[in-house]
């Protein structure tokens, strides 16, 4: 089953609401959150309740029928890493 290890726009005022948000939007388009996180290091010193510029998900993209638009959907920057464990076929 595939996993999308997507990099996305955030630095939303609220950052669990901003968590909330995403998990919704991945769910309801059949997809299951690994991980949802941001980069503390990318944080806005002006906007001080604001987690970060840069937020990252890990989604199971395996029930989801259009993975680009579910991206879109979430505000990803540039391509998805697609990842496989090691027990899963290379194709």
């Amino acid at each position: 089953m595939p996993k999308h290890w997507w990099l996305l726009v955030g630095d939303n005022p609220d950052k669990k609401k901003h968590e909330e948000n995403l998990r919704r939007t991945i769910e309801d388009a059949g997809g299951e959150v690994l991980f949802i996180g941001f980069d503390p290091s990318k944080r806005n010193p002006e906007k001080p309740k604001a987690a970060s510029k840069d937020w990252y998900a890990l989604v199971d993209t395996a029930r989801v029928r259009d993975p680009d638009g579910l991206g879109r959907a979430l505000g990803v920057r540039g391509a998805p890493k697609v990842l496989r464990s090691v027990d899963e076929p290379d194709d």
